[in-house]
């Protein structure tokens, strides 16, 4: 167990932040996923995006302050031909994070 887990275990406010950092890592994966899939590279969806390259590397990081907006995650879903329920969220995850 390692000291993030000793503090989540005894502070609720920490295994929150633990649940969001985790969410974002998630969106992110899910996204860098889904354009793989599709063969684009980050180039052409900050193309797509309207972007520069380097922010889709940022939204496909998982740190916390380069976490995809909605209208961000949504575009990644229209642009790979995603329905939005392909990202796998659970509603309950999504509502725990605050921006």
């Amino acid at each position: 167990m390692n000291n993030l887990d000793r503090l989540a275990k005894s502070n609720p406010a920490v295994t929150v932040a633990k649940s969001q950092l985790q969410f974002i890592r998630d969106v992110a994966k899910k996204l860098r996923e889904m354009r793989e899939e599709k063969q684009l590279s980050q180039a052409r969806m900050a193309d797509l995006l309207g972007v520069s390259q380097p922010r889709i590397a940022q939204l496909e990081s998982g740190r916390p302050g380069d976490a995809p907006s909605l209208e961000q995650i949504a575009a990644y879903a229209y642009y790979c031909d995603s329905e939005a329920k392909s990202l796998e969220i659970e509603s309950r995850r999504a509502a725990a994070v605050a921006y």
